[in-house]
């Protein structure tokens, strides 16, 4: 006994004298290395502290999720060096889980799978050629197609009822750090410290999704259950619905009516105009009490338009959204079918400093340019652009099978007794992610993609996969019709 005491006191002062050596290097290295051993500290703390029966890979990703939801951009490029960002660390380690989960789940497990499959096999084959052509730049843009690797990861991992459970207290938490996030844009923007922002970069890609699923499950969990705290959350997330971007209202609006037309939810008509004018009654008390706020925000950025609110020559040909979208996938056709149509420009190509000389008179070379997307706001002209017709075919074939999988979910999942609350907010999230994809950025983004690929496996993984134990209380189903009709 006495012989553990001094093992113990020996380790303690060896810990002690390593903690003082450790933090004298820190105030001697560069900030670059600094922040780099820092963050490792941080992550290793995390993984081994937070949910204790979830594999190794799996915390790593949920950790990354809630990043995205809070840091946005600013957390998407943490990184030891350049190109390996905090994502792609997350998917080698995701991918090596995968390779040990085999057994479980095959690699062709759905029509997802297979299709998803063609298009990074063909895209694998078009970014060894454009890497010759575009180096690192080329690889950059081929993530677009390879963040679909978590799907595979993901799909796997649900089969995990841990992994599950944990799951969806990572999509609520995303939630309302996406919600305090999209606060933080509107209000606190010129009070938040210079410093703090360069790390802390919310973005929009990353928050609508959250954002319009959180109104989503809230809304039918209020109808369902009639609480107030569900009340309140509603009207916050509707509210900033109000707030966000164009996508958002349409993301919302295609959710609503998918609901409305394959699973069912017809009683969510009435109730939802009801929560829609508590959001505008809230939204008119805003105006009222910030009315430079609200001007500010809405007429110089997210409504007004994305793109051109920092460019002097916005007026040039008309700022409005629709506006410089349609000028700008009308720019992709053009110069894709004039450069190759079949198999497109490539991973790496320039797909938008002329469209901004054009459009905007902006130096293509100038800083601010270089800092402007390098998509063009949909992921069809985006794949098209790069993979011409041949990826284009082979991508619209794997929406097809993603549009199967919906609505197969949503007659036998979420119109019936089956429900769990996660299977309400990961559709949610998931399906407002391929709306923005249309009309913002999704696929492209590492903020967008990784969280919407995670919850298309979960989703994927509940229509095809085995059906889990009843690990969360499920909810009642909206419609009155007989579950058995239903299957029919």
């Amino acid at each position: 006994m006495q012989n553990n005491k001094i093992v113990l006191i020996f380790v303690g002062l060896i810990a002690i004298f390593a903690s003082i050596y450790g933090m004298s290097e820190l105030v001697t290295m560069t900030d670059a290395v600094r922040n780099v051993w820092l963050g490792v500290l941080v992550f290793v703390i995390l993984l081994l502290s937070l949910w204790r029966k979830v594999p190794l890979d799996a915390k790593l990703l949920f950790i990354i999720i809630i990043g995205y939801a809070f840091g946005g951009k600013g957390f998407a490029y943490v990184s030891p060096f350049e190109p390996i960002y905090i994502g792609e660390i997350c998917l080698s380690l995701c991918m090596f889980g995968l390779l040990l989960r085999l057994y479980k789940s095959g690699l062709l497990s759905t029509p997802v799978h297979i299709a998803l499959w063609l298009l990074l096999i063909y895209s694998g084959i078009h970014l060894m050629k454009d890497y010759v052509d575009f180096g690192l730049l080329a690889l950059r843009d081929s993530a677009t197609i390879y963040y679909g690797l978590y799907f595979f990861a993901a799909y796997v991992l649900m089969d995990n009822e841990d992994v599950r459970k944990v799951f969806f207290k990572v999509l609520v938490i995303s939630a309302f750090l996406a919600a305090l996030s999209t606060i933080a844009l509107i209000f606190l923007q010129e009070i938040i410290p210079v410093e703090f922002r360069i790390g802390y970069s919310p973005h929009p890609d990353a928050l609508i999704p959250l954002v319009v699923g959180g109104a989503f499950y809230f809304s039918t969990k209020l109808l369902e259950e009639k609480k107030l705290s569900y009340l309140l959350f509603a009207v916050l997330f509707l509210v900033l619905i109000l707030f966000n971007k164009t996508a958002a209202l349409m993301a919302s609006f295609l959710l609503l009516s998918w609901v409305i037309l394959f699973a069912g939810m017809r009683r969510m008509i009435l109730p939802l105009v009801v929560l829609g004018c508590c959001a505008v009654v809230a939204l008119s008390f805003m105006l009222i009490f910030t009315p430079d706020i609200l001007h500010d925000y809405v007429a110089s950025s997210d409504h007004a338009e994305t793109f051109g609110n920092q460019s002097e020559n916005l007026d040039k040909r008309g700022g409005a959204t629709t506006d410089w979208r349609l000028t700008w996938w009308e720019y992709v056709w053009d110069t894709t079918m004039a450069y190759g149509p079949l198999l497109g420009q490539g991973f790496g190509a320039d797909l938008s400093s002329h469209f901004l000389e054009d459009y905007y008179g902006i130096d293509p070379r100038s800083p601010q340019a270089l800092a402007y997307a390098r998509y063009p706001h949909n992921i069809l002209f985006t794949v098209f652009g790069r993979l011409g017709f041949a990826g284009l075919f082979l991508f619209l074939i794997f929406f097809w099978t993603v549009f199967i999988g919906f609505l197969r979910f949503s007659r036998k999942i979420l119109a019936t007794k089956e429900r769990t609350n996660l299977d309400l907010l990961a559709f949610g999230v998931c399906f407002a992610g391929v709306s923005n994809s249309l009309v913002q950025a999704t696929y492209e983004v590492p903020y967008g993609a990784i969280t919407h690929w995670t919850t298309m496996g979960y989703v994927m993984w509940r229509v095809y996969g085995k059906k889990p134990r009843k690990e969360q209380q499920p909810y009642r189903p909206m419609n009155s019709r007989p579950v058995a009709a239903m299957h029919e």
